[in-house]
């Protein structure tokens, strides 16, 4: 008994306690004249009052000037039924820069501040090393960028080190470059070296062939 007579004394507290506060709230106008300044509902197109004893929510006047949160929409001004209502700047426009080098904002026409992607933008990566901007998922990030040497012979190309393996080619590392040229007399021959060896080995074959047949000639 000693246990649930416990239990109960703490629910009844609690329940003052609860009943106390909704009952503060509620008796905010209380008393108070029409017109005082009341808890806001947080709306910037309507006054917070008190009328007849309750805190009541008032549009204001249309045309009253507010701000509807959103860069990409101006002016904004309040309708007759209490809304913040912004009129859309045109597709396009440039709004806050969020920092990233890879990405250009612009105004979307709807309202909206929309983070583009610059794909090919050079840029810095952490660190200080030259890097190129990837789209990767949702992200537009630097990435870090270094010499490749491709399979034709002494070919050298700045890539991302995805691009090169994709393309064949012998990744030398990020932060590398092509200058000095690090592929000299690397990769494969190119068509015109082969046609150089081609030709060279028939100049020796028909040099061969006509040697031999000058020796085999009788005196």
């Amino acid at each position: 008994m000693k246990r649930y007579r416990s239990r109960t004394l703490r629910f009844v507290g609690v329940t003052v306690c609860l009943l106390f506060a909704v009952s503060a709230k509620a008796d905010e106008c209380d008393g108070m004249p029409d017109g005082t300044p009341c808890t806001s509902d947080g709306n910037p197109c309507t006054g917070d009052f008190c009328v007849g004893g309750v805190c009541t929510h008032i549009p204001l006047p249309a045309g009253t000037v507010c701000d509807d949160g959103k860069e990409c929409t101006t002016p904004d001004t309040c309708n007759a039924v209490g809304t913040c209502v912004g009129v859309n700047v045109p597709n396009g426009t440039q709004c806050t820069v969020d920092g990233n080098l890879c990405t250009d904002e612009k105004c979307n026409g709807a309202g909206d501040c929309v983070a583009n992607c610059i794909v090919g933008r050079i840029c810095v990566v952490p660190g200080g090393g030259p890097g190129v901007c990837i789209v990767a998922g949702m992200a537009c990030p630097c990435a870090p960028t270094g010499g490749c040497c491709l399979p034709e012979r002494g070919t050298c190309a700045e890539l991302i080190e995805s691009e090169c393996l994709a393309a064949g080619g012998d990744y030398l590392g990020d932060g590398t470059g092509c200058s000095p040229n690090m592929c000299s007399g690397v990769g494969i021959p190119t068509v015109s070296e082969w046609g150089l060896v081609v030709l060279t080995l028939l100049a020796m074959t028909t040099g061969t062939i006509v040697y031999g047949r000058r020796r085999t000639v009788p005196s």
